[in-house]
């Protein structure tokens, strides 16, 4: 999903910069503010669906180790309360 996000913004910008050495858009700030903007309406919506996966899967991956850790922690506990000969509680 990196990858795809990375490449769709180098990609534009050496579109832009292509367009910009070529002659095509003057050298003028608002030119190239008006190519950016239709480079990205034109990517908008891949580029919409790739953040929301890489975000998802970011928040999938908090609560996996989360619940990882979580599982760690009672092992060692009753790990530790079976060493001292302690019964486990909760």
């Amino acid at each position: 999903m990196t990858y795809f996000l990375v490449s769709v913004a180098v990609n534009s910008a050496m579109d832009i910069a292509a367009k910009i050495e070529g002659g095509g858009v003057p050298l003028d700030a608002a030119a190239i503010s008006a190519l950016v903007s239709k480079a990205s309406q034109k990517n908008e919506r891949s580029t919409d669906v790739a953040t929301v996966i890489l975000i998802a899967l970011w928040a999938i991956g908090i609560v996996d180790s989360y619940r990882e850790g979580r599982a760690r922690d009672k092992a060692k506990k009753l790990e530790k309360d079976q060493a001292t000969g302690r019964t486990p509680s909760g």
